[in-house]
This record gives C-alpha cells, sequence and structure tokens, in this order.
C-alpha cells in the first residue's frame, strides 16, 4: 500500500509547512551569529565616530521602516532597484520609497545603511519593520503568497 502525504498548493507536504514554519519560529528566537567587532575592540578616541556614522540616515530609515508596512529603501540607476518596486506596483502593494544618492553620491551614506543591516546590497525590503531581502527575495515572497500573509491580507 502507498501512504501519501497530504500536499498543498506547491506540492509541499502539510508536514513541510508545518515544519518550515516551526523552524523559522525557532530561528526567530535565537541570535544571529554575525560577527560583528566588539565595543571593547573599538579606541576610545573613534568611538562617538562609529556610533554616530550618518546616524540620521540609519534613524530616518528606522523610522520609515517602523511607519510604513512596506518599505523600499534603494538607489537612483539601480535596476534591481527598479525592478523591486515593479514588483510591488504589480502586486498592488502600496510602500514607500526611500533613495539614497546613484553609483557616484551618497556611498558613505549607503555604507551605513549596510553596516546597520547586514545587507550589503541595494534595494533593502523592509515588511512592516523586518528586513526581507533585496529584490530577488521579494520577487519569491510575492509568487509564493507570502508577502500577502506578511501583510495580513
Amino acid at each position: 500500500m502507498i501512504s501519501r502525504k497530504p500536499v498543498g498548493p506547491r506540492g509541499r507536504s502539510v508536514e513541510g509547512r508545518v515544519a518550515s514554519a516551526t523552524l523559522a519560529a525557532l530561528t526567530e528566537s535565537l541570535p544571529m551569529p554575525r560577527t560583528i567587532l566588539d565595543e571593547s575592540r573599538l579606541h576610545p578616541a573613534i568611538r562617538d565616530s562609529v556610533s554616530n556614522f550618518h546616524a540620521d540616515i540609519v534613524h530616518n530609515v528606522q523610522a520609515a521602516a517602523t511607519s510604513n508596512p512596506v518599505l523600499v529603501v534603494g538607489m537612483a540607476q539601480n535596476p534591481h532597484c527598479r525592478r523591486a518596486r515593479k514588483l510591488l506596483d504589480d502586486a498592488a502593494v502600496a510602500h514607500q520609497y526611500l533613495e539614497y544618492g546613484s553609483y557616484f553620491s551618497q556611498w558613505q551614506a549607503r555604507g551605513a545603511l549596510k553596516m546597520w543591516t547586514g545587507w550589503a546590497t541595494f534595494p533593502m525590503v523592509f515588511v512592516k519593520g523586518v528586513l526581507v531581502g533585496g529584490a530577488d527575495n521579494l520577487a519569491k515572497l510575492v509568487r509564493s503568497g507570502e508577502l500577502k500573509r506578511l501583510l495580513g491580507e
């Protein structure tokens, strides 16, 4: 006798979806093992410079990520930023867009955002204050329906 597991819409078993949800819940409570230079290894003379490096821009993005259901942080001339915004427009998802320079300007400001998030590329897409990645990650969320679920739609 062949035993078949109940399968959901993309061919994933119910058990597989439950396992994924359980894994996600577990990893949310664990600290991320990303290495960051310990404060004790910063010379006192540079401590303020490090802590205040483009702090105004970081605060602006923090506030926008908190106050907008979807936020895209990008830069001019970047095709991935345009693609992320088009994905959201095509999915009829309202979003806020913040642009910081281009390939030729404001690279230090963008560097501060990269250091703050740990995400090295643009765009940076936030959903309900949570960084979900860039354009490729957003495309996966849209295709799977996860974006609408995260937004409570």
